[in-house]
């Protein structure tokens, strides 16, 4: 009886995450928040948070407000929220780039590489690359990951000749 009793256990731990991902072939939960392509639906991508996956819809309460229910059906593009990341790294580029052209302009001037002020700019390339890395800190951007529907995938892509070849999978 134990023996029957244990794989009866297992037969459903099996079959229950089959179940589930029939029921939601999106692989989203409720209370996630997705930025959803749906162009036969809206007419610009939609953001919130997930109320109800359902296979035939996914219900949206969105950021700005409002309830939406897009069928699954027209949806082209999913994607989940992997939270939001400052935009430190962007402003160092930036700072850098600025040192460097003010150094070259000092560099490029004849009166001042001969007074040594080259090599006092050179150190404006740290410095101005340290103070756009603090003023990125202030700004933040949301990352998002692309969630591939187990059903339906479409490519696009360049050929050989030069031009555009597109394929569709669609799998029961």
């Amino acid at each position: 009886m134990p023996r029957m009793t244990l794989a009866l256990v297992c037969g459903l731990m099996l079959a229950a995450p089959a179940t589930q991902a029939e029921d939601n072939p999106l692989r989203v939960q409720p209370g996630d928040r997705v930025r959803v392509t749906a162009p036969t639906a809206a007419d610009k991508r939609l953001v919130g948070r997930a109320v109800a996956v359902e296979p035939a819809a996914l219900t949206l309460d969105l950021d700005h407000g409002g309830r939406v229910a897009v069928p699954t059906q027209a949806i082209t593009k999913l994607e989940l929220s992997r939270g939001e990341r400052s935009k430190a790294r962007e402003g160092a580029l930036w700072g850098a780039g600025f040192g460097l052209v003010g150094l070259t302009v000092i560099c490029l001037d004849e009166q001042s590489r001969s007074e040594g002020w080259c090599g006092a700019a050179a150190l404006s390339v740290p410095v101005y690359a340290g103070l756009g890395a603090l003023i990125g800190l202030a700004f933040k951007t949301s990352r998002w990951q692309e969630v591939h529907s187990e059903r339906l995938s479409v490519g696009v892509g360049p050929t050989k000749d030069g031009g555009i070849a597109m394929s569709v999978a669609l799998r029961f």
